[in-house]
């Protein structure tokens, strides 16, 4: 009986159980106190600094939505998506770097401008992970085309995720689109 009811209050609190609270990841992540990032994140715009930590704030709550939407997967499409997440993080980090730094050619604003980047990749990604039936996929169709398929069509299954990709610049409207392998 005693073993039950542990077992019962580790299931009830891991079903409830909340993301961290992004100011806490930056605080561990950073080195810096907790009071120190949720003073910089309470005031956005104060200065440079203030304006990376949101922006690094907005990248851990797209993360942290995205792992949610993997969560959500049955666990025999978990896996593979896991494994297909990893290597497209690693594409989109290096493409949002990129990106930005010929965009911008430098300065303090670049790692506000890939945080911002990555989250806004992060968020599409997440789009397509919670999508749920099969519909065809056609890599010549824009994403506002693609939204709209998987809308209609109700979503995607776990094998044929699509994965955005932009032609040149991360915030220009996406042309194509890639199986996500």
């Amino acid at each position: 009986m005693k073993r039950a009811s542990v077992l019962l209050a580790v299931v009830c609190s891991s079903a409830f159980a909340t993301a961290p609270d992004p100011a806490d990841v930056i605080s561990k992540q950073s080195g810096l106190p907790a009071s120190e990032v949720q003073g910089m994140l309470a005031n956005c715009d104060a200065n440079q600094t203030s304006l990376n930590f949101c922006a690094w704030r907005d990248q851990v709550v797209a993360e942290q939505k995205l792992q949610d939407a993997l969560d959500e997967k049955p666990a025999t499409c978990k896996t593979g998506l896991e494994k297909k997440i990893t290597a497209w993080k690693k594409r989109r980090d290096a493409k949002c770097k990129k990106s930005v730094e010929e965009e911008n050619g430098g300065g303090s604003i670049v790692p506000m401008r890939i945080a911002t980047c990555e989250a806004d990749e992060t968020d599409r990604m997440t789009k397509v992970i919670r999508a749920k039936n099969a519909m065809p996929i056609d890599v010549t169709m824009s994403v506002a085309d693609l939204d709209k398929k998987a809308h209609d069509k109700g979503g995607l299954q776990c094998n044929q995720f699509i994965l955005p990709v932009t032609s040149s610049g991360y915030r220009k409207e996406t042309t194509q689109a890639h199986v996500l392998a």
